[in-house]
């Protein structure tokens, strides 16, 4: 896996949203987030279901959890969430919103874009 950028993410209120420059076509980059509440780290629920979604500069969307190929898209350990780019977020060129969605005991909570 190739980290691409590490960032953190603050659950609990709006930060500046983080720039990624990713190449149109890029393919098996990551994102690694580590998630906090406040100014403490938020522990991911054990078997939080994560899913990704995206939107490109062209207003097309999807939602995933698995790579094309069928990999896993994500990787959980304590407050930190792995993400790997599938390559539909990264294939039009211009800004692609990016939002992880976690889903445990019927709660979502979902970052900001």
């Amino acid at each position: 896996m190739n980290t691409l950028k590490k960032l953190t993410v603050n659950m609990g209120y709006r930060d500046r949203t983080p720039v990624v420059e990713v190449v149109q076509g890029d393919s098996g980059r990551a994102l690694e987030l580590t998630i906090l509440e406040g100014s403490k780290p938020w522990m991911v629920p054990l078997g939080a279901a994560v899913t990704v979604h995206y939107r490109c500069a062209d207003g097309s969307e999807g939602i995933y959890d698995t790579l094309s190929d069928g990999t896993t898209a994500f990787s959980v350990e304590e407050n930190r969430i792995t993400v790997l780019l599938a390559e539909q977020a990264c294939a039009v060129a211009g800004k692609t919103g990016l939002q992880v969605c976690l889903i445990s005991d019927g709660i979502q909570l979902t970052t900001f874009e």
